[in-house]
């Protein structure tokens, strides 16, 4: 069944499911930068926190390291039972 352009019922993608915000907060936290960012000027500057986070990672040159860290967590969902460490 279609409303709108979009079928109901369907199954969303992980990356749909789990908002980016909570895994760049996760892996702010991982590597001890959550303290950081609170008082940053990019959270200071930016209405959304996502976009705040987005942004203070890309200033950091960690972009490469967020989307590695991401990637694992998505796959380590997606085994489900059988997630293994990837690490």
């Amino acid at each position: 069944m279609k409303t709108g352009g979009k079928e109901l019922g369907s199954v969303l993608s992980l990356k749909q499911r789990i908002p980016k915000g909570e895994y760049l907060e996760n892996f702010l936290k991982e590597r001890g930068l959550w303290k950081k960012f609170r008082t940053s000027r990019a959270r200071r500057l930016h209405n959304s926190e996502t976009q705040a986070l987005e942004i203070f990672v890309r200033n950091r040159g960690l972009e490469e390291e967020f989307y590695s860290f991401r990637d694992k967590r998505l796959v380590g969902i997606r085994l489900g039972d059988r997630a293994v460490d990837l690490e």
